[in-house]
């Protein structure tokens, strides 16, 4: 083998141990979100028992995080095989971010929170913030109580106004708002370009 050969088969070893250096931290990387994730969503290791709408638990068989569809009485079936009842969390790979201010857009920024799980952790006071404004259609925003206020809330954008639609209450004019008083437990909106509007789920 020439000294050239033996440089070349050097560099090829180097670059080998960086990638897997690399697909070893990025997989570290993932395992850390997904356990941020289940600690912003007080999730737990299911169980069989009741769950609240929209409660969180982690499968015991394949560690991924869902959220339960509606209120179960008696949840007796793991959610990895129970998708009728529990939506797949961990399938969306969103990215957290914690919101600790209050007033215009998540992050400061007019698409701020988009495709995110957010968690609104301020504690001077109720949190009140514009859902993101540029959002594309089946685009979603998550947020999270976790400052225990019941008087947190979203507000219509007076700038570039856009649906906000809960339940029966359909929010359309600037400065509307709703209020978030659902503590710990996820709510899901998704953009719905065909009506310019967000929608809970």
């Amino acid at each position: 083998m020439t000294a050239q050969n033996l440089q070349d088969a050097a560099a090829q070893a180097f670059l080998s141990g960086q990638r897997a250096d690399a697909a070893a931290g990025a997989a570290a990387n993932a395992a850390q979100t997904l356990a941020a994730a289940q600690a912003a969503l007080g999730a737990r290791k299911w169980v069989p028992g009741p769950y609240d709408d929209g409660a969180c638990a982690w499968s015991p068989s394949n560690g991924r995080l869902y959220r339960a569809r509606q209120a179960l009485a008696a949840s007796g079936v793991d959610p990895v095989a129970d998708r009728a009842h529990w939506f797949d969390l961990s399938q969306v790979g969103l990215p957290i971010g914690y919101v600790d201010d209050t007033g215009g857009n998540l992050y400061g920024e007019p698409n701020g929170g988009l495709n995110m799980i957010n968690v609104m952790q301020f504690a001077g006071g109720p949190c009140a913030k514009y859902l993101p404004q540029q959002p594309s259609d089946g685009d979603t925003c998550v947020i999270v109580v976790a400052n225990a206020r019941t008087d947190n809330s979203l507000l219509i954008n007076p700038v570039q106004p856009i649906a906000l639609v809960v339940g029966r209450v359909v929010l359309r004019k600037a400065g509307d708002s709703v209020v978030l008083d659902r503590i710990a437990r996820p709510i899901t909106f998704q953009f719905f370009a065909a009506r310019n509007e967000w929608r809970a789920l």
